[in-house]
């Protein structure tokens, strides 16, 4: 359906932006136009830009991000 077109959009998106293409690649649901993005990043400015890159898509409303940055939290 639709939800799963637009995640897929989201997908490849950031598996293509050069913003965010090297970066672990998050899982990506979308609900009612919304973003949810769950996975680890190693930094701050790659989660800022993963989170960017995903709300640019067009029929993105809005992003829920769930991403951690890897070593806070007591993450390994």
């Amino acid at each position: 359906g639709p939800e799963g077109d637009l995640a897929s959009k989201v997908r490849q998106e950031l598996a293509r932006s050069p913003r965010t293409w090297h970066l672990p690649q998050p899982d990506v649901e979308v609900v009612a136009g919304t973003a949810i993005l769950r996975g680890q990043v190693p930094h701050e400015t790659g989660k800022a830009d993963i989170v960017r890159s995903a709300a640019a898509v067009a029929g993105v409303v809005a992003v829920d991000d769930h991403l951690a940055v890897a070593g806070t939290n007591g993450a390994t």
